[in-house]
């Protein structure tokens, strides 16, 4: 799996390509998120348009990665949920644990608070 961030109004946009499945995927996307937490990263939005598949692993990871961000008083939200993907993560129940959007903009000013980060 393939990770680029960039940061928009404070918020750290996770962008994921490949698969995110047991193995490397779901390691990466654990230490990535510690990681950003670690440097007080509290907006997380991860863009899963380029996913091109998951498994029980990783939607392990993704809940995993929204209940320890929200335990550190931050939001984890998830933009451009697709195809696949969106079929596993509504089978698995877990599609509505997480707020999921569609436009980069609107899920940016959904966190709020967020404010330029020098990150």
């Amino acid at each position: 799996m393939e990770v680029k961030i960039a940061n928009r109004s404070g918020v750290a946009i996770v962008r994921l390509e490949g698969k995110l499945a047991a193995g490397a995927g779901d390691r990466q996307l654990h230490a990535l998120i510690d990681e950003l937490l670690a440097d007080s990263r509290r907006s997380i939005l991860l863009d899963l348009s380029q996913v091109t598949g998951i498994d029980s692993s990783g939607v392990g990871e993704l809940v995993a990665g929204l209940r320890v961000t929200r335990e550190m008083g931050g939001e984890l939200k998830i933009l451009k949920v697709g195809g696949n993907v969106h079929r596993i993560l509504a089978l698995t129940q877990a599609l509505p644990l997480f707020d999921v959007y569609e436009d980069e903009g609107e899920a940016i000013a959904a966190f709020g608070g967020a404010t330029e980060n020098a990150n």
